[in-house]
């Protein structure tokens, strides 16, 4: 129970007693006069405290690491809420040289001790783009950025999550951020699993409980983890692709598979190559247990990503007998932007995690508003 505000028809905030935030209403955006957002507070003048929100958060540190052919990475850990932090920051050598020219994520660090606690669950939540990156800030849940959505309510369940900055990653020179070019779902997914064995070997995490998210070239990157079983207990794929020559053929953004790809890459990249059956020879790659549980969402307006790449890969898995779900939001395009079926997603996305990665039950139900009876 706490006292906070509620937005009312004319965007004027209303005063409430023991008024009671879930982290699911609380941890997004909260602004535009949502009715049960959690408004953002304007930002306190010279002398004054700073505004407090009533949410506890997991404690956000940049890590470094040797991506494939010992590339230096970096990207963003998260702890889960209640956690002590470790300034943890290269989990492999104290220092790593620079990338180029850029700023990518700011840093202050020190090497990580090998950590003696538990081992977390841990969700990998990978940015679109590629050619973005995540940086040291406030991660909520906001599906309207395909950065580090869901992360802190995420953290709030009990797992870890780890925003990685692969390469295709902008913020460290041009040939850093095309260094991924022909080779998507090559070196720059191998760079994150790497990532992922380093946050291991320090005891941080749990390889065994494992999940992967992302929306866009993020949601790509889970549909290839979804066909990546002894890696990843689940995955969710959100606005993701999952056959490039299809892609290239009906999206408006069809000039840049080609640049960005290659023809030659289309199928070899292609998540749906590796669980539909051979057009010629009615084969299939994987098999069921090859594969991990999917939860998939795509807004049914998607002219960036159509919602054909989730509809195609979801029949796929369904054919393969693999646990998966797909969820169509009606009228919504690249990016889901209405409250209710924003919450829905991230609602969706936690009793996922929480039933694949064996998260408290009591935890899980509290984050979606929901008894836990």
């Amino acid at each position: 129970m706490v006292k906070g505000f509620l937005h009312v028809g004319d965007g004027s905030p209303l005063e409430v007693e023991n008024l009671v935030f879930t982290p699911l209403t609380a941890f997004g955006h909260g602004a535009g006069g949502h009715a049960g957002a959690l408004p953002v507070p304007a930002s306190p003048t010279l002398g004054e405290e700073p505004p407090q929100l009533p949410l506890a958060l997991g404690v956000t540190e940049v890590v470094r690491w040797s991506g494939s052919d010992e590339l230096p990475m970096q990207g963003i850990f998260i702890r889960p809420v209640g956690a002590a932090p470790s300034l943890v920051s290269s989990l492999d050598e104290p220092s790593t040289p620079e990338r180029g020219d850029g700023g990518g994520a700011a840093d202050e660090s020190v090497e990580v001790e090998a950590s003696a606690g538990p081992r977390w669950p841990l969700v990998v939540c990978v940015h679109g783009g590629p050619t973005a990156c995540v940086q040291n800030r406030y991660y909520g849940a906001d599906p309207a950025s395909s950065t580090g959505r869901w992360a802190q309510l995420l953290a709030s369940a009990g797992c870890a999550v780890f925003l990685p900055n692969y390469r295709g990653s902008h913020g460290w020179g041009l040939a850093f951020a095309e260094s991924n070019h022909a080779d998507m779902g090559g070196k720059d997914f191998d760079d994150i699993t790497l990532g992922i064995d380093a946050l291991a070997a320090k005891g941080l995490v749990d390889k065994a409980r494992v999940g992967m998210c992302g929306w866009s070239y993020g949601g790509y990157a889970a549909a290839w983890a979804t066909t990546h079983a002894k890696r990843f207990a689940a995955t969710v794929m959100g606005a993701g692709i999952c056959d490039w020559d299809c892609f290239s053929h009906t999206s408006i953004l069809h000039p840049w598979a080609e640049i960005a790809l290659g023809r030659g890459k289309f199928e070899e990249f292609s998540p749906l190559r590796r669980v539909a059956p051979d057009p010629i020879s009615g084969e299939v790659p994987l098999r069921k247990e090859d594969c991990a549980p999917a939860l998939i969402l795509h807004g049914s307006a998607d002219e960036d990503v159509p919602p054909e790449q989730a509809k195609r890969f979801y029949s796929a898995l369904q054919g393969l007998g693999v646990e998966s779900e797909l969820v169509l939001y009606p009228g919504a395009s690249h990016s889901v932007s209405k409250e209710a079926q924003m919450v829905d997603a991230a609602a969706r996305v936690v009793v996922h995690f929480g039933d694949h990665l064996g998260l408290d039950p009591a935890t899980v139900a509290t984050i979606v508003g929901k008894s836990s009876a």
